[in-house]
């Protein structure tokens, strides 16, 4: 079905903002097709689009939209050509994932970045074999305890492998780790 245009506001409230499904995604260009309607019955679906999202200034948050995933759809003067889907909604295909206080956000592959408010407690949950990075010139401080359950490497020496040379009884000191 051709995508209806509108040469002016219908006075349709109906046609201004409607619910749509994501049916395609096109990373490169940052546009995606929304189906609107029943697809068993008749439906529409939008050319490419450029989906809505929280910010694209000096700051940019990237998070495309998921193939299936409920979206509202706001028609600028009821015309889907135009249309910005903006706003996920939980659906059957993606229902809310929790009833609890806790906030997160969870990734396709199932790594996970939650806050707890209540208990003050900040989560991050990553994949088997999972890699994290921290990349930062300045330094990194952490105040407060440490516990580390595995090894730790320091210019590329082990805490719980490496020797020592020169090693002495009593109150002596042992000489620099070997590596």
């Amino acid at each position: 079905m051709s995508i209806p245009r509108s040469t002016g506001h219908t006075g349709d409230p109906s046609q201004l903002i409607r619910i749509g499904r994501i049916i395609a995604v096109d990373r490169a260009s940052a546009r995606c097709q929304v189906e609107i309607g029943d697809p068993d019955r008749q439906s529409v679906t939008t050319i490419f689009i450029r989906w809505g999202v929280l910010r694209a200034g000096e700051t940019i948050i990237w998070s495309p939209p998921s193939e299936g995933e409920q979206v509202l759809l706001f028609c600028p003067d009821g015309d889907i050509a135009q249309a910005v889907p903006f706003g996920a909604l939980y659906s059957a295909d993606y229902p809310a994932p929790a009833t609890d206080t806790r906030e997160f956000i969870r990734f396709a592959d199932g790594a996970e970045i939650g806050y707890d408010a209540d208990n003050h407690h900040l989560d991050l949950t990553l994949p088997p074999d999972a890699t994290t990075r921290i990349e930062s010139d300045g330094g990194v401080t952490i105040i407060g305890d440490v516990r580390v359950e595995g090894d730790v490497f320091a210019d590329g020496i082990s805490l719980k492998q490496h020797r020592h040379l020169g090693v002495q009884p009593g109150a002596g000191i042992s000489g620099m780790p070997q590596e």
